[in-house]
Protein backbone atom coordinates (compact mmCIF):
# COMPACT_ATOMS: atom_id res chain seq x y z
CA UNK A 1 0.00 0.00 0.00
CA UNK A 2 1.30 3.73 -0.68
CA UNK A 3 -0.02 6.44 0.85
CA UNK A 4 0.55 10.22 -0.76
CA UNK A 5 0.74 11.84 2.95
CA UNK A 6 -0.35 10.56 6.43
CA UNK A 7 -3.43 8.84 7.02
CA UNK A 8 -5.93 6.80 9.29
CA UNK A 9 -6.12 3.81 7.66
CA UNK A 10 -9.86 1.43 8.23
CA UNK A 11 -9.19 -2.44 7.75
CA UNK A 12 -12.69 -4.46 6.99
CA UNK A 13 -12.21 -8.22 6.54
CA UNK A 14 -15.00 -9.36 4.21
CA UNK A 15 -15.68 -13.36 3.99
CA UNK A 16 -16.31 -14.82 0.79
CA UNK A 17 -20.17 -16.97 0.79
CA UNK A 18 -21.73 -18.53 -1.99
CA UNK A 19 -24.96 -17.28 -3.74
CA UNK A 20 -27.40 -16.72 -5.98
CA UNK A 21 -28.14 -14.19 -8.87
CA UNK A 22 -31.07 -12.69 -8.26
CA UNK A 23 -31.46 -9.65 -11.40
CA UNK A 24 -27.72 -8.12 -11.65
CA UNK A 25 -26.98 -9.23 -7.49
CA UNK A 26 -25.76 -11.79 -5.43
CA UNK A 27 -28.19 -12.53 -2.82
CA UNK A 28 -27.76 -14.79 0.29
CA UNK A 29 -30.16 -17.99 -0.35
CA UNK A 30 -31.39 -20.62 2.64
CA UNK A 31 -32.13 -23.22 -0.33
CA UNK A 32 -30.75 -23.95 -3.31
CA UNK A 33 -32.52 -22.39 -6.59
CA UNK A 34 -32.45 -23.19 -9.70
CA UNK A 35 -30.48 -19.18 -10.28
CA UNK A 36 -26.96 -19.36 -11.19
CA UNK A 37 -24.25 -19.56 -8.98
CA UNK A 38 -22.33 -16.86 -7.17
CA UNK A 39 -20.06 -15.60 -4.34
CA UNK A 40 -20.84 -12.89 -2.17
CA UNK A 41 -18.78 -11.05 0.37
CA UNK A 42 -20.64 -10.55 3.71
CA UNK A 43 -18.57 -8.17 5.91
CA UNK A 44 -17.38 -9.55 9.63
CA UNK A 45 -18.13 -7.56 12.53
CA UNK A 46 -14.99 -5.57 13.74
CA UNK A 47 -12.56 -2.88 12.32
CA UNK A 48 -9.26 -2.07 12.55
CA UNK A 49 -7.85 1.42 12.97
CA UNK A 50 -3.90 2.29 11.71
CA UNK A 51 -2.22 5.18 11.71
CA UNK A 52 0.08 5.40 8.83
CA UNK A 53 2.69 7.73 7.51
CA UNK A 54 3.33 8.70 3.96
CA UNK A 55 4.51 6.72 1.66
CA UNK A 56 5.05 2.82 0.82
CA UNK A 57 3.36 0.29 3.82
CA UNK A 58 3.28 -2.82 4.63
CA UNK A 59 0.43 -4.28 6.58
CA UNK A 60 0.82 -7.80 8.37
CA UNK A 61 -2.44 -9.07 9.43
CA UNK A 62 -2.94 -12.47 11.44
CA UNK A 63 -5.84 -15.13 11.50
CA UNK A 64 -7.28 -13.46 14.38
CA UNK A 65 -9.59 -10.38 13.81
CA UNK A 66 -11.45 -8.74 16.84
CA UNK A 67 -12.21 -11.91 19.22
CA UNK A 68 -12.65 -14.17 16.57
CA UNK A 69 -10.27 -16.36 14.33
CA UNK A 70 -10.25 -16.51 11.25
CA UNK A 71 -11.43 -19.62 9.31
CA UNK A 72 -10.28 -21.76 6.25
CA UNK A 73 -11.44 -19.55 3.55
CA UNK A 74 -11.56 -17.13 0.89
CA UNK A 75 -11.63 -13.45 2.41
CA UNK A 76 -11.11 -9.76 0.65
CA UNK A 77 -9.40 -7.36 3.29
CA UNK A 78 -10.48 -3.75 2.35
CA UNK A 79 -8.57 -0.70 2.89
CA UNK A 80 -10.11 2.79 3.26
CA UNK A 81 -7.55 5.61 4.15
CA UNK A 82 -8.95 9.41 5.32
CA UNK A 83 -6.36 12.19 5.74
CA UNK A 84 -6.03 14.72 8.50
CA UNK A 85 -8.61 16.88 6.72
CA UNK A 86 -11.51 13.77 6.34
CA UNK A 87 -10.45 13.37 3.40
CA UNK A 88 -12.02 9.35 2.27
CA UNK A 89 -9.64 7.48 -0.53
CA UNK A 90 -11.66 5.28 -2.49
CA UNK A 91 -11.26 1.68 -0.66
CA UNK A 92 -9.11 -0.95 -1.75
CA UNK A 93 -9.12 -4.40 -1.45
CA UNK A 94 -7.25 -7.60 -1.50
CA UNK A 95 -7.75 -11.38 -1.79
CA UNK A 96 -6.33 -12.92 0.85
CA UNK A 97 -6.88 -16.95 1.51
CA UNK A 98 -6.09 -18.41 5.39
CA UNK A 99 -5.42 -22.18 5.13
CA UNK A 100 -4.43 -24.68 7.57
Amino acid sequence: MRLTQPATVKLRILQARPGRRSGRRCVAVRRPRRAGRCTRYATLPGTRTLRLLAGRTTVAISPRFGRRTLSTGVYRLQLTAIDGVRNRAVARSARILIGR
